[in-house]
């Protein structure tokens, strides 16, 4: 069944409720009505993620709401779709163009210093810096252990904790530390 007229030079998929559709060289977003909800003014728009779209004015990119509102102001030279929080954004340092990565306030959490980038998932991105590829931000490595009881289990998992080394290695020191103090209270 045809829902939507065909009737246009491009139409996306829909992506959080909308699709974007291109007339001529004008772009706006429709919803499964087929009806207009932004006339988008810029170039070059994205699907919706996680309620933003980006796009170019001016040749710099930012980000529309679904509103169509301008929630963070055109000042990069790329801009990728949000992930989990983060997308990553391109700017011009020296000759190069980098790449980092900003909230959904558009405040910087990770300065455009990287070749390479990609999206966030399970809270890391893995990233391009002097030619190599480092996994940046979020857990990197659990180490989980099995014994008869918490304190036992806890035990065996710190030793196992003790074994790993890298350069900024950091974990927690406090884990299990509530099931403990939980099962001590029943007592």
């Amino acid at each position: 069944k045809e829902v939507i007229k065909v009737q246009y030079k491009q139409a996306d998929r829909f992506f959080e409720g909308l699709a974007l559709i291109q007339e001529g060289k004008k772009y706006k977003y429709i919803d499964k009505t087929g009806s207009t909800v932004i006339n988008v003014k810029g170039k070059y728009p994205s699907e919706f993620s996680e309620g933003y779209a980006s796009l170019q004015i001016n040749e710099k990119w930012g980000y529309i709401d679904k509103t169509g509102n301008i929630v963070i102001k055109p000042a990069f030279y790329g801009a990728a779709d949000f992930k989990e929080g983060f997308a990553s954004i391109m700017e011009k340092v020296g000759d190069k163009y980098l790449s980092g990565y900003i909230n959904k306030k558009g405040k910087m959490i990770t300065k455009a210093i990287y070749e390479e980038v990609d999206d966030f998932q399970e809270g890391m991105a893995c990233v391009k810096k002097n030619g190599k590829y480092v996994v940046n931000g979020g857990r990197v490595l659990n180490v989980v252990a099995l014994a008869p009881t918490l304190e036992e289990a806890k035990a065996k998992a710190y030793e196992g904790v003790s074994k790993i080394h890298w350069q900024g290695v950091q974990y927690r020191h406090d884990i299990a530390d509530k099931g403990i103090r939980h099962l001590k209270a029943k007592e």
